[in-house]
């Protein structure tokens, strides 16, 4: 993550991975930090899964989003992001 990220974000993603994930911040924006998780992943032989421009991450926001509609007898639910939907 860049090293602008809010601390409540820093703090749940180290609730939710505990002890399987290592915080890495690094650079001023978004795309500094993903340059380096990509080096980072070739270097240590990791799997780099993009955090929004992935197939798979981009479904699983899709199914997200139609079951908090599904549940709730609104018309529609507001979502910021669709990150925002797992925080």
């Amino acid at each position: 993550m860049p090293t602008t990220t809010p601390q409540v974000k820093i703090d749940a993603v180290r609730h939710f991975g505990q002890r399987s994930i290592e915080i890495v911040l690094h650079g001023d924006s978004y795309s500094d930090a993903c340059s380096h998780a990509i080096a980072l992943g070739k270097k240590h032989n990791l799997t780099f899964v993009h955090p929004f421009d992935d197939p798979d991450v981009i479904a699983g926001q899709g199914t997200i989003a139609m079951e908090s509609c599904a549940s709730t007898k609104a018309r529609s639910t507001p979502f910021s992001a669709p990150s925002a939907a797992a925080d």
